[in-house]
């Protein structure tokens, strides 16, 4: 115990813990996320399945990301993510589970909202 309160101001090392995860706790409900990307305000990202889109569309368009990290298309779409910094993204979630792409996302460090999809 002595030396691990003595080594760093002996040494000047000190360590660090990583920022903790940002938990997604800023929601949304549907209509309001859907006006606010109509005006331009938002941009709404959908991770439900391909299936759900079709079935139930985001009115006036939402992005579409890749399941896998490691896919070619994030290569295009990463700037363009990244060039929203400061506007809210939107993030239609599956219903169930996490979609693989979230931890991407939640990587570029944008302000990230969950949206409360109707029932």
């Amino acid at each position: 115990a002595a030396l691990s309160l003595g080594m760093p101001r002996a040494t000047g090392l000190h360590a660090e813990l990583p920022e903790p995860i940002k938990l997604l706790t800023q929601t949304i409900n549907y209509s309001l996320a859907v006006e606010n990307s109509r005006e331009g305000l938002a941009v709404i990202v959908d991770l439900r399945l391909a299936d759900d889109r079709d079935k139930n569309p985001v009115p006036g368009g939402a992005i579409i990301v890749p399941e896998q990290s490691d896919s070619p298309e994030w290569n295009h779409l990463t700037p363009l993510l990244e060039s929203l910094e400061g506007t809210p993204v939107y993030i239609i979630f599956p219903p169930s589970g996490e979609h693989p792409a979230y931890s991407k996302l939640r990587s570029l460090g944008l302000d990230l909202w969950s949206v409360e999809m109707p029932r």
